[in-house]
Formats: structure tokens, sequence, C-alpha cells
């Protein structure tokens, strides 16, 4: 895992990397490198000025959101995340992170969606007033519906 963690960073070295975390995810292995190795990843979706590196990452997160065994309070930790990433300073970054949230509430059981709906709510209103890009705010709205 700890080479998995450096290869995110390198472009030629992302696909295996990806496929290597995104098969321990599935295998469910549950050990602190893989948290390490999760957030960094989620880091690198928001970050990367790379679509691919957004696409793999926002993939191999999903993933792990959906999937993997973990606590509330680490879940919590994820969608806090996201939350506090919609203020992103770039729009892809803002972007890669609404598409996240929406196959994260398509997706999430009803039951655990609603854990979460308050979290979500006032910040995405919030940029559907704010946001500076019309595909953010349509994003936003599509989100909300």
């Amino acid at each position: 895992l700890s080479f998995a963690k450096q290869d995110i960073s390198e472009s030629g070295r992302q696909a295996v990397a990806f496929g290597l975390v995104r098969a321990i995810i599935a295998r469910k292995l549950v050990c602190e490198e893989v948290y390490d190795v999760v957030d960094r990843i989620a880091e690198h979706m928001v970050t990367s000025q790379s679509e691919q590196t957004r696409a793999l990452s926002a993939q191999t997160i999903l993933q792990f959101v959906l999937e993997f065994p973990m606590g509330d309070k680490r879940l919590h930790s994820h969608m806090t995340y996201l939350v506090r990433n919609l203020d992103y300073g770039y729009e892809s970054g803002r972007k890669v992170v609404l598409e996240v949230m929406a196959r994260i509430v398509t997706k999430l059981p009803l039951a655990l969606l609603v854990q979460y709906l308050e979290l979500f709510f006032l910040p995405l209103v919030t940029r559907l007033v704010n946001d500076d890009s019309t595909t953010c705010r349509t994003m936003v709205g599509v989100l909300l519906k």
C-alpha cells in the first residue's frame, strides 16, 4: 500500500495503483494503511489538474464509501470532507465533489442518507446561490432535487 500511495501521484503508474487500491477495497482489508491511502486519494480527487486522476479518484472514493466496512465516525468524516470541498477554489474540484455526492445520494440506503441530509442541505443551497460557475450551480440544483 505504501507503493500505491506514492504511485497515485505519478501519472505513469496511476492506473496500477488505483487498480490495486480498488482490489483491496473490494476485499475489505481493514487496516490503517487503507484509510491513509484513501485520504490521499480523496485529496487528489479535488486538487488534481488531471481529468483522469480526478475520475479514477472519484471512482475509488465512491467504491470506498459505498462498499468498505467503516464506522459512523469514519463515514461522517468522508461526508464532511466532501461538503468542505464544495467551495474549493477551482471549478474542476467542485464539479468532481458534486458528481461524487450525486452518486452517493442515489446509491446510499435511504435510512443512512437521511442522517446526512442536514449536513448536505445548507452548504448545497449556499453553493446554489454563490457559485460563480453555471455548471456547478446546475449540478447543485439537480442534486437538491
